[in-house]
């Protein structure tokens, strides 16, 4: 069940609220996404625009709905931006600390629980983000995205599997 609703909380951001990863892009950070620097984003950034369209085309999203989805999105954006700079602060930070000779136990606790800190905040920001989208979304065009989701996922898990690099040979 848990699996089910992290799936859906993920799923949700494709309507305008497609959050890259890194996974697809090599330009990640918010100067260089807005200048649509290094080709493979502004691709990217194309694709999610084209996809954006044709969502709100079929959910036949109102002018106001459409203001005031972007403004979610650009607020949440901003907010995942930052929580996920936290988290790869932290994790960098457990990396570098077993490296030590001597590592600190009590460092990588208080580590392990800052990182269980901003998951729960970033899960927070997608149900917030779902539940703002629900009170912006008519109920019928909110049943419609929602059926949507499963597709998307599966498309999702294929282009992610696709993109991976194959595995290094076996040695004997």
């Amino acid at each position: 069940m848990k699996n089910v609703s992290k799936i859906f909380l993920g799923l949700l951001f494709i309507l305008p609220f497609y959050v890259s990863n890194g996974l697809a892009g090599e330009c990640m950070s918010p100067d260089c996404m807005n200048k649509g620097e290094k080709g493979q984003f502004s691709k990217m950034q194309a694709k999610r625009d084209k996809m954006e369209a044709k969502m709100m085309e079929e959910l036949k999203v109102t002018p106001e709905q459409k203001t005031k989805l972007e403004s979610l999105r650009k607020n949440h954006e901003e907010k995942i931006s930052v929580l996920r700079t936290q988290m790869k602060e932290k994790r960098d930070a457990i990396k570098t600390e077993l490296l030590k000779d001597n590592y600190d136990a009590d460092a990588l606790d208080g580590l392990k629980n800052d990182i269980k800190e901003l998951s729960g905040s970033m899960a927070v920001e997608r149900a917030n983000v779902a539940i703002e989208m629900r009170k912006i979304l008519t109920l019928e065009q909110f049943k419609k995205l929602e059926a949507k989701k499963p597709k998307m996922e599966m498309k999702k898990m294929k282009k992610m599997k696709d993109d991976m690099p194959p595995p290094p040979p076996m040695e004997e």
